[in-house]
């Protein structure tokens, strides 16, 4: 389960590394808009929680691997994604993996 929700957290941010943010970056005005900014950190701290382990705070990492190729208007997504690591989709993933870790023991006694 928790590299299946890895392998769909890679998929979901591929997702939006290639067809939304690439595409729309600089020609369609903020592909970071307040909802596509709350759905990814939704995303993130849901990941987060199903995975529940620790090593999960670096898949930013491998989602900026994974945006190489994909363009950006005047800089590209993998090096926009490498910045805004550290100060939002780490610390979303960290809320879910904490989350998880809270809920757990809770959860397993009932």
């Amino acid at each position: 389960m928790r590299f299946g929700a890895a392998i769909a957290y890679g998929v979901c941010a591929a997702a939006y590394s290639y067809l939304v943010w690439g595409p729309w970056d600089g020609t369609h005005g903020n592909p970071i808009s307040w909802w596509a900014l709350t759905t990814l950190v939704f995303l993130h701290v849901l990941a987060g929680a199903a995975i529940g382990r620790w090593w999960a705070v670096l898949l930013p990492f491998a989602w900026s691997a994974i945006s190489v190729p994909a363009e950006g208007y005047d800089t590209p997504v993998w090096v926009i994604i490498l910045f805004q690591a550290p100060f939002l989709w780490m610390p979303a993933l960290a809320c879910g993996v904490a989350l998880r870790r809270a809920a757990w023991p809770r959860f397993r006694a009932s």
